[in-house]
């Protein structure tokens, strides 16, 4: 595999520059941000492993989840020395698209239906499998769109087909997206939830398959940022502690207070008996003769 998407690249290179992503990749083997041309005041880095850190967050110093969005920071240059350390850097940057590009263009690359990729989920994500094809394409245009620069290739119904070579732009080795990611399930759940939710609890915030309240009417736990007085009863004031705690009333500190500091009373006895040291026997054991058994007078029980 490795093979291929290092033959796929070197063909890509041997035609000039191009640009993958936000990358632009010189053929003196060169990595910098498609927009900083021109600019002489670039951090230089020699190292490909230099680019997880490149990647890992924009201008703004915020991490970047997703290395396929299109706020990769400006202002440095890798200069390398090798087609080899050129694929490892690529990868750090945005990781196995080269060679999803190679096996595009070779019309090896399967596409996953949306369908397909819901229908494996499990547990608190089984629910996405409800998502209709009208929030899967709203889902699509607004948070696909927007937030990532990979083509898309599955459809939301139907099976995935094989992919094949698409046109793309001189100098442009594109991001394609063959299955949905994770962060798109992710945002399925949350399009589908509020309407399971209202499916199972009525307006008056009762489920109606089994009659408990609703998450809503239940006492959460404390936030673990919150230390502060809140009155529980009349006169009563309480210490709210972080999550996991229970909480400690004032009167159960006043009551405990004189036993932590003074001690509690005891019965006066001291720690050890009163006759410290017991009288031991000289002999333990008692010699004596044995009595001889009685006759037995008839076949009868005794009374």
């Amino acid at each position: 595999m490795a093979g291929r998407n290092l033959a796929y690249l070197a063909e890509r290179i041997s035609s000039g520059a191009f640009t993958i992503g936000q990358v632009r990749v010189e053929s003196g083997f060169s990595l910098t941000h498609g927009e900083d041309a021109g600019r002489t005041d670039l951090k230089v880095f020699q190292n490909p492993h230099d680019a997880i850190v490149i990647a890992r967050y924009d201008d703004a110093g915020k991490y970047r989840p997703l290395k396929t969005a299109p706020n990769l920071a400006h202002g440095w240059k890798l200069q390398l020395g090798s087609l080899e350390a050129v694929l490892l850097a690529l990868d750090f940057l945005y990781p196995a698209e080269v060679g999803t590009a190679a096996w595009q263009a070779a019309g090896d690359l399967q596409h996953v239906s949306l369908r397909e990729t819901l229908g494996r989920q499990s547990g608190m994500y089984a629910v996405t499998r409800k998502l209709s094809g009208e929030q899967a394409e709203a889902l699509v245009q607004g948070f696909c769109r927007p937030g990532c620069l990979r083509r898309i290739l599955w459809t939301i119904e139907g099976e995935g087909a094989s992919g094949g070579a698409e046109s793309t732009e001189p100098g442009t080795v594109p991001l394609f997206c063959a299955e949905a990611c994770n962060l798109f399930v992710a945002e399925a759940r949350k399009v589908v939830k509020p309407a399971a939710t209202k499916m199972r609890y009525g307006a008056a915030g009762v489920s109606r398959s089994r009659g408990k309240s609703s998450r809503a009417h239940r006492q959460p736990f404390p936030s673990a940022a919150t230390n502060v007085l809140r009155p529980a009863h009349a006169g009563r004031y309480v210490l709210q502690r972080p999550s996991g705690q229970f909480l400690e009333g004032f009167q159960i500190f006043r009551r405990r207070l004189g036993d932590d500091l003074l001690g509690q009373r005891r019965s006066g006895r001291l720690l050890v008996p009163v006759e410290a040291f017991e009288v031991v026997a000289h002999k333990l054991l008692v010699e004596a003769r044995r009595a001889s058994a009685r006759s037995i007078f008839g076949f009868r029980p005794e009374p």
